[in-house]
């Protein structure tokens, strides 16, 4: 039985850096979906036995009064398993107590081998266990409130790679899961201290062209005063680019990350008779670019609506803080998951609902992500989509966009004219398109 030391730089390649990125991006997708401690634990459980290949698993919490740790989640192990370790303190000798006591992953290599756990060794046999890797659920102020443990059935060694990507998920969930067990009440406050507006003084304003991601990260992770400053040291230089510049073209190396500072955008595959379909809009406060790094080239292309500018940092360096900084990096992935939500809703939009319910939706869509970055309020927003950018989202004409802009507009509904969008009836729009903002993972003002 050992400590394992996770890599305090980034791994052997800039691929292995990239692709662990995406990796633990998919994990942590899964469990932001989640919304009760129940579901985080059992979510956290079934993904890493399913990363690792494990054949048993376990969740340990620690007890209050105790201190020791009891089985909340498992997977696989029969009842004298169960009775042997239902309470672990950190003076036990197995993975999970070590892992308790010393706040690091901790491996059996063999457990038929290794004379640490020998008291234990026969329950082990009996249960087909050979090898075990255990990591804290540890917070950001390095506090344990439990452990998570993979089992396997012949010995084995996680990599590096596995160790690091198992440890920050697990940083992930402990966040996550400790916030679900605030009181509504107090998760509710929260959300209020973090969501007011720049006119109630909620501290964005000072961090300038950062702000929107800011404010729309502060939904899902709560940021200390002494973690906001490091995505703006990310930022090596900025970029300007006029409006209708293909500024990311499809089959180029892209070597640079992007965060939109200001402006408008739009991201969009080119078909071969010139027509075009915009798979997103890019707002402040949204990452471009970033999974172009994990190919050899990049398979779409980003224009500019508007006029826009943008903050340009390497990916290794994205991976570095995500790394050295699990919250900032929560915050990050989850602005990676909901933009993947929204593309999940763009498909269905464009395979299922009608034009005048898709166009209903994507115009609420918009009205919501305008409002949480700060960019407008008061159902009256800022918007310079023409009816060709409109259509080209939706895979309608212009002339059939107009036909519909002109049906909302006479139900009441919307007004789309001269750059400036106003959502006239909400409940009535949302019911037509039926849009519900849960998948943008918005609180309630």
């Amino acid at each position: 039985m050992r400590d394992l030391t996770l890599p305090s730089a980034t791994l052997e390649s800039t691929e292995n850096d990239l692709s662990a990125a995406l990796e633990l991006h998919h994990l942590t997708m899964r469990l932001l979906q989640c919304d009760t401690p129940q579901t985080v634990t059992e979510e956290m459980l079934d993904a890493l036995i399913d990363y690792h290949g494990a054949d048993f698993g376990n969740v340990q919490l620690v007890e209050p009064a105790s201190g020791g740790l009891t089985i909340a989640v498992q997977r696989g192990f029969a009842d004298q398993f169960l009775k042997t370790f239902r309470i672990v303190s950190s003076d036990t000798p197995t993975a999970c107590g070590r892992a308790l006591q010393r706040k690091v992953p901790v491996v059996i290599e063999d457990a038929m081998s290794d004379p640490e756990i020998t008291p234990y060794a026969e329950v082990f046999k009996a249960a087909g266990v050979r090898s075990v890797l255990s990591v804290p659920l540890i917070g950001s102020d390095r506090e344990v409130i439990g452990v998570i443990s993979t089992h396997f059935r012949e010995p084995r060694v996680p990599s590096a790679t596995q160790t690091q990507i198992t440890a920050l998920y697990a940083q992930q969930g402990t966040e996550l899961l400790r916030r679900l067990r605030q009181p509504a009440h107090e998760r509710d406050k929260t959300a209020v201290d973090w969501h007011r507006s720049e006119t109630t003084g909620d501290g964005f304003a000072e961090w300038g062209e950062l702000a929107a991601f800011y404010r729309k990260v502060s939904q899902f992770s709560r940021l200390s005063a002494d973690q906001l400053p490091l995505l703006q040291e990310l930022i090596r230089e900025t970029r300007e680019f006029n409006a209708e510049v293909d500024f990311i073209r499809e089959g180029d190396a892209q070597n640079d990350c992007f965060i939109m500072l200001e402006g408008w955008g739009y991201k969009y595959k080119a078909l071969d008779d010139g027509m075009r379909q915009i798979v997103h809009f890019p707002l402040p406060g949204d990452f471009v670019g970033v999974h172009g790094r994990l190919f050899k080239t990049i398979d779409h292309s980003f224009a500019t609506v508007t006029p826009a500018k943008f903050g340009v940092f390497s990916g290794e360096q994205l991976q570095g803080l995500i790394e050295d900084n699990p919250r900032l990096g929560q915050a990050i992935l989850w602005s990676a998951a909901r933009d993947e939500a929204m593309a999940v809703e763009h498909l269905v939009s464009v395979g299922r609902r009608s034009a005048i319910q898709s166009m209903a939706h994507l115009l609420l869509e918009l009205s919501e992500r305008i409002e949480f970055a700060g960019l407008g309020d008061d159902s009256v927003y800022k918007c310079p989509l023409t009816q060709e950018h409109l259509g080209d989202a939706l895979g309608l004409t212009s002339i059939h966009v107009n036909r519909i802009l002109r049906k909302l507009r006479e139900k009441g509904l919307v007004t789309l004219s001269k750059g400036w969008l106003e959502i006239r009836n909400r409940q009535q729009l949302a019911a037509l398109s039926s849009f519900d903002a849960e998948y943008l993972d918005q609180a309630d003002e």
